[in-house]
């Protein structure tokens, strides 16, 4: 039988242990999502398919993956038509030198016109190091507007 200052002692120590939370509110948290690249196209463009190696303008915005979310969207991180030359697009080479691999995979195929999703682990993004504003092992998700195409 436990005395009454054990027992206060005990119960104090459960407070105290139930009351530590390792998931501060600074504490970002980093959802698993899906094994591989999820690719989903929402408008199917009518212009020039886009192949690896070729030079895309694009819109795109970017989030972490949220599943709470609709369509699994968490922050927003980035959305090109809020950077510089927003009319314009934003024009990069399609390989794995110049972007993510989740890219170099899922844009390829698309057509001029399209807008595509993709839902990128990271190990097709940017692994266990992260990026810029982006933190270590993020799934990402992208919307990409596919503008034209150039060799």
């Amino acid at each position: 039988m436990l005395t009454h200052a054990t027992r206060t002692i005990s119960l104090a120590l459960l407070a105290l242990v139930a009351g530590c939370n390792t998931e501060g509110p600074t504490t970002p948290i980093t959802f698993v999502g899906p094994a591989s690249l999820v690719i989903t196209d929402l408008r199917t463009g009518a212009g020039e398919t886009l192949a690896q190696g070729q030079q895309a303008t694009v819109h795109y915005a970017l989030w972490l993956y949220d599943p709470r979310n609709t369509d699994s969207k968490g922050t927003l991180l980035e959305d090109s038509r809020q950077l510089g030359s927003a009319s314009q697009g934003f024009t990069i080479r399609i390989a794995t030198d110049a972007v993510i691999e989740g890219w170099v995979q899922g844009l390829p195929g698309m057509k001029v016109g399209g807008l595509r999703r993709l839902v990128i682990p990271p190990s097709l993004a940017f692994g266990d190091t992260g990026s810029q504003g982006i933190p270590p092992n993020a799934w990402l998700v992208f919307d990409v507007d596919l503008l034209a195409v150039r060799n």
